[in-house]
């Protein structure tokens, strides 16, 4: 990729060849070593903005990170591959990668509009690491006056904007923490409201859960039997019966539709599930709402 320099931003566009579209990418990033004007623990390196179109990709090696990154989804919807695990992001999610992770970035919407952050330093990595976030964490609102005064400032050779600059990336952290206890909420929320929204796609499962969020089982676990005294794929079991119920009883879909809004892949397989929780079959069911 070959960056144009236009005023304060380097631009760049690539085209894919398979689908003629183009991907553009702009950034600023710190042209000299700041270490030799100022002694800090961390220092930002770069910021930018990169959209992306629908299957479009973007693709980074290990070889060419030596810095933490931030990747903030501002608009859109897009899909991180790391290392194997696919994790989608939406405005408002916040993802990292530390020096030497790879990783490959593609457009789900029609335009899927990113800002990302770069730092390094003596300190970087332990920093950021102490505030303890997630792989991927959600913000309220996206700090477009502290981007923007890192964009505007990022050039300078003060001393005193270089750790200024510093001071603004310690402010963006802050913004993504949360206190544990109001954090394990806020997920588990995000989950609950994110079942009921998919609960009709067969593919949602405890494990697409872990992926869309970016946390381990055992903590998704936790967070269930904390807030519902339950596990995660009992609760989407149980709101699945409720919704089989729902249309069982008070409709007249035909049981294949039925299923499928049910997150069923076959008929077959949602008549096994209501028998295993009922004892009887979606046609008992609906004929016993009859007769009553």
């Amino acid at each position: 990729m070959f960056y144009i320099k236009k005023g304060k931003w380097n631009h760049a566009k690539t085209v894919n060849q398979l689908t003629k579209q183009t991907i553009e990418t702009k950034c600023c990033v710190r042209g000299f070593d700041a270490k030799e004007l100022v002694a800090l623990p961390f220092y930002v390196c770069s910021v930018g903005r990169k959209e992306l179109p629908a299957d479009s990709y973007s693709i980074s090696t290990e070889i060419h990170n030596n810095f933490v990154e931030l990747c903030w989804s501002e608009s859109g919807m897009g899909e991180i591959d790391f290392y194997g695990r696919k994790f989608k992001l939406e405005a408002g999610d916040v993802f990292y990668f530390l020096p030497g992770e790879a990783h490959v970035m593609r457009g789900l919407s029609e335009r899927w509009k990113s800002r990302w952050l770069c730092f390094e330093g003596p300190l970087a990595v332990a920093t950021f690491m102490a505030y303890g976030l997630e792989r991927v964490s959600h913000a309220a609102a996206f700090p477009e006056e502290l981007f923007a005064e890192l964009e505007r400032d990022i050039y300078t050779r003060d001393p005193v904007c270089i750790a200024r600059l510093s001071g603004i990336l310690v402010q963006i952290l802050s913004e993504l923490v949360i206190p544990p206890a109001q954090n394990s909420k806020n997920i588990f929320e995000r989950c609950v409201d994110y079942i009921r929204a998919n609960c009709s796609d067969p593919e949602l499962s405890v494990k697409t859960l872990c992926d869309r969020f970016g946390i381990p089982e055992t903590t998704l676990q936790l967070y269930f039997r904390r807030n519902r005294l339950t596990s995660p794929g009992h609760f989407i079991m149980q709101l699945r019966m409720q919704l089989a119920n729902s249309f069982l009883r008070g409709s007249s879909l035909p049981i294949a539709e039925v299923a499928r809004r049910c997150g069923f892949r076959s008929p077959s397989s949602f008549a096994r599930f209501v028998r295993s929780r009922t004892k009887k079959s979606p046609q008992e069911l609906r004929a016993g709402e009859t007769e009553n």
